[in-house]
């Protein structure tokens, strides 16, 4: 189950194994809100349209909306994420849910009802739950940004401006504690796309007691290929002694993926008249880069995406907090080192002298110079392509992360 069947990241990398279990034998069915692609196997929730139903979500939507409409003013322009553990759909989801052995959440924000839907789940179906961010633990923020409310029971939110003990976060953390009440660790089990991941829910109070697995993300190695370097820039139309630079985020202007990180550091590179920025993704405001740029907007496609980073000398993923970026594993399959901070599985994926380079988090100074180090030496780049090829194929493929989800799903079939 998730909110999405491939619109950012959490919804691409359900996706992903949603198919690859179909691609080696196994029965699966991905139960969306929202389709944005074909793909087999994938079930869109069909929201009732007769009268009653349509007067429940439209109140349910504007009390949701009321709710966190109280914050308005006070709400950060980070463009972060807040979401509420409700949702406009209530329990009418549940009555489309198709037929399984074991029930798999991804990202449901916006589309399950938290309380509803756990007070559904039959109590011998097990169900795994992988984290694609914080916000299954926390009281609505996805990413806290250090502000560990989440061990305790969150209130006086950040994301929301909040001052009051018992605000909207305070509530959600209520209303998930009774939801999760009812599970027991062999019942739920959750996943983590990375080490950081797996030691932050251990310190949650909502979810700390359930077992947690990690189980690094993944990516279609043939799909994300090297390409033709110079097809590549010929049909971006980046000049071939261009230096290229990449970043991509599915919101460009999301404080944490650290765009504005990425333009101070380019400000002391702006003398190297050969370097080119591509930029990935939504709200991208390019104006004030001071060096070629050309802002791509959101690529869904693979093939395109291999494209563009077979294109790039360098994949910079100045993240301030992560799980397990996509686009670090899309960029070495495709061959691009990469330089960023080490946030979520990055020091996992992104090694010194191997893979690419990482700086101190949040430092643009250092980024600059990691750039700037890693660009100077373009025969020790040829070496690092080699590698992140071989890391991304060995460790990074579709199957062996598909096999180590029906290990785990075997497991759990076991014991319950």
């Amino acid at each position: 189950m998730s909110t999405h069947d491939v619109w950012g990241g959490a919804a691409i990398a359900a996706h992903r194994l949603h198919s690859e279990l179909l691609a080696i034998g196994e029965e699966s069915t991905m139960f969306v809100l929202d389709r944005h692609a074909a793909g087999r196997g994938v079930l869109t929730f069909v929201p009732p349209r007769d009268f009653k139903s349509r007067l429940i979500r439209t109140v349910r939507r504007k009390s949701l909306a009321r709710e966190l409409g109280r914050h308005a003013k006070s709400l950060p322009a980070d463009g972060e994420l807040f979401s509420d553990d409700r949702s406009q759909h209530g329990q009418a989801p549940l009555r489309q849910m198709p037929l399984c052995d074991i029930l798999h959440l991804h990202l449901i924000s916006g589309f399950l009802d938290c309380r509803s839907l756990f007070e559904w789940i039959p109590r011998h179906m097990p169900v795994v739950w992988t984290l694609h961010d914080m916000n299954p633990f926390t009281g609505g923020c996805h990413f806290d940004a250090g502000c560990r409310k989440y061990r305790d029971d969150c209130g006086s939110c950040p994301k929301l401006g909040s001052s009051e003990e018992k605000d909207l976060s305070r509530q959600v953390w209520q209303r998930r504690q009774i939801a999760y009440g009812g599970m027991s660790s062999n019942q739920l089990q959750l996943v983590a796309p990375c080490r950081w991941v797996a030691e932050e829910v251990q310190h949650s109070s909502l979810l700390g007691g359930f077992p947690v697995t990690v189980i690094p993300y993944s990516v279609d190695v043939e799909a994300f290929a090297p390409r033709d370097r110079a097809f590549a820039r010929n049909a971006l139309g980046i000049p071939q002694e261009a230096r290229v630079l990449v970043f991509a985020a599915l919101n460009v202007s999301e404080r944490r993926k650290g765009f504005s990180l990425l333009v101070e550091a380019l400000t002391g590179l702006r003398e190297d008249p050969n370097l080119f920025l591509l930029v990935v993704g939504g709200h991208a405001a390019v104006e004030q880069i001071g060096i070629p740029c050309r802002p791509l907007g959101y690529v869904s496609s693979e093939r395109l995406l291999s494209i563009v980073f077979s294109a790039a000398d360098l994949c910079v993923v100045p993240t301030l907090q992560e799980t397990g970026p996509l686009i670090v594993i899309e960029s070495l399959a495709c061959g691009t080192p990469v330089v960023g901070f080490p946030a979520g599985d990055m020091p996992e994926m992104v090694r010194a002298g191997d893979t690419g380079l990482l700086v101190p988090s949040g430092d643009s100074a250092a980024l600059r110079e990691g750039i700037r180090t890693m660009l100077s030496r373009p025969d020790r780049l040829a070496e690092m392509r080699i590698k992140c090829r071989h890391v991304a194929v060995g460790e990074y493929s579709l199957e062996i992360m598909a096999r180590r989800h029906i290990s785990l799903y075997e497991m759990m079939l076991e014991r319950n």
